[in-house]
């Protein structure tokens, strides 16, 4: 005989009843609720929590955010098919949008470098370029990057000191002042602004010198071709290097003032959890902030002067351009009696905006994860992954009071 209506509504209401407070009660027993600095509930898994941390190196990131892997300058994937077609014909060139305070936008445009094929298309150029990446990307305490690589990291041609600069720091030259976020006030670019009369693509900065600059009457390229040749391309390959990928992805991030991970990839990840596999990829975030960090402060090679290593070959390119911009300057000067001080207030962006992205914002990052991880790790049951935990977020408390870039040999202003 079948129950009636009534019953079987009697059963499913305390059945549903039943599996809600089970429920309730395995993620009061198992997350321990929430950690105090957000609402983002934990789904740990038993049984997790006596067990080494297990961290996979920068490549594991691709599993929670795919997005690092993203070619900045393309929008397309570094292993897709249409960047491998690409890279047969080395990159193409590429333009970066200049937004002026008033009036349309104007592109710069810099020339193709040797990008693609896991670094071997730079190499081809420059034989002793090297390939950057963790020294040990399993050792959740290892944050040493290793000019020689590593057999699991993929690698990309990149410039240290990325193009995406030149277009911001000529909108700072407009606009004298730029919003730091975080409540961290304006940066200021110390100098009057400068009309974008003497920048857009009719200035004379777009045009060969010796078309109007008495003593560079044997320049027969523009300003700005000669600023963007500064960054590095094919045919001036040295400033260039290969680096990890997905490293790569965090720099480039850091440089334009945004998270390594986006609040919601973090939570949506669960990287709150208290088990040994989250918590080591919570670690495998953070690492990769200090690691971004080492890489740009690496210098001579081997001891080698003769290989400057990363913070040689960048403080190199940022002296070049801040030289080229004084070449531009010096001739309007010379020719219209005009003072720009695009120089200085170049310099001036480099070290009030991307030095303080990189250090001071990259610091407030990590102090945020550090605090919520601990407040949420101190909850968990005793073992060997809360010890782990606990020791390795201490140590990375250290690293980050030492966070910092080393401009000492760059002409800022």
């Amino acid at each position: 005989m079948s129950p009636s209506p009534r019953t079987l509504s009697r059963f499913l209401l305390v059945a549903g009843s039943f599996v809600f407070a089970l429920m309730l009660s395995l993620h009061f027993v198992f997350s321990g609720g929430h950690h105090k600095n957000g609402l983002s509930p934990r789904n740990t898994p038993p049984g997790s929590l006596d067990a080494p941390l297990i961290c996979h190196g920068s490549q594991s990131l691709l599993d929670i955010d795919p997005s690092l892997q993203i070619d900045p300058d393309t929008g397309l994937p570094c292993d897709s098919t249409w960047r491998f077609l690409l890279d047969l014909l080395f990159s193409s060139s590429e333009k970066y949008k200049v937004y002026p305070p008033t009036g349309n936008y104007w592109n710069i445009t810099f020339k193709a470098y040797p990008s693609g094929g896991q670094g071997k298309n730079l190499k081809r150029k420059n034989p002793f370029a090297d390939d950057y990446g963790a020294e040990d990307p399993d050792d959740c305490d290892d944050t040493t990057i290793s000019p020689s690589g590593n057999p699991k990291q993929s690698v990309v041609t990149e410039h240290i000191h990325e193009r995406q600069t030149e277009a911001r720091a000529q909108e700072f030259m407009m606009f004298g002042e730029l919003e730091l976020g975080d409540g961290q006030g304006k940066a200021d670019s110390g100098y009057p602004v400068i009309d974008p009369y003497w920048l857009n693509e009719s200035s004379w900065l777009f045009t060969p010198y010796n078309k109007w600059c008495k003593k560079e009457s044997k320049t027969n390229i523009s300003p700005i071709e000669s600023i963007t040749d500064a960054y590095g391309n094919t045919a001036n390959s040295l400033p260039l290097v290969n680096f990890d990928s997905v490293l790569n992805g965090v720099k480039s991030r850091m440089w334009k003032g945004e998270d390594p991970i986006s609040v919601t990839t973090w939570d949506t990840n669960n990287l709150w959890n208290l088990d040994n596999d989250h918590g080591g990829q919570a670690i495998t975030v953070l690492n990769s902030v200090v690691m971004v960090i080492n890489y740009l402060n690496i210098d001579e090679v081997s001891g080698s002067p003769d290989d400057p290593g990363v913070n040689g070959l960048w403080t190199k390119v940022v002296n070049a351009i801040i030289a080229e911009w004084k070449r531009y300057c010096d001739c309007v000067f010379d020719e219209y009696g005009v003072t720009l001080n695009a120089d200085k207030i170049y310099g001036r962006y480099v070290s009030e905006v991307i030095v303080w992205r990189l250090t001071f914002r990259a610091k407030a990052f990590l102090k945020n994860k550090i605090e919520g991880l601990k407040s949420v790790w101190e909850e968990a049951s005793d073992g060997t992954t809360k010890e782990e935990m606990i020791d390795r977020l201490e140590q990375l408390e250290e690293k980050v009071k030492d966070i910092d870039v080393n401009t000492e040999g760059m002409n800022l202003s």
